[in-house]
């Protein structure tokens, strides 16, 4: 159960921040030509944008939610020997999580 709750606060921060990082980037105005036309619909309707925004996260986190915790996914079947995994290994999956959301809270502040 521990396990299953690192897997959904893992993966639902990670969602959220990057759903964060573009929201904001769509709301800025140091990246005008990314995107232009989402951006122009983004400024212009704004309760529109606070909906989608919120719904998304929301139907995101109880997707990844519920896959985690009735194993609707089962990773060892679907890797089934193809990549041998060890606590090491998983160790270095960590320490890049890691490193990428420390590179993402970098570059926003």
């Amino acid at each position: 159960m521990k396990e299953q709750l690192n897997s959904i606060v893992i993966s639902c921060e990670d969602f959220f921040t990057a759903w964060m990082i573009t929201d904001m980037m769509l709301q800025d105005n140091l990246y005008p030509e990314w995107a232009p036309g989402l951006r122009k619909f983004w400024h212009l309707h704004t309760t529109i944008r606070i909906v989608v925004f919120w719904s998304g996260a929301l139907v995101i986190a109880a997707l990844v939610i519920t896959i985690i915790l009735t194993d609707l996914i089962c990773w060892d079947y679907i890797n089934l020997g193809l990549i041998s995994t060890t606590e090491l290994s998983r160790a270095y999956v960590a320490c890049a999580i890691l490193f990428m959301d420390l590179l993402i809270v970098m570059q926003v502040c």
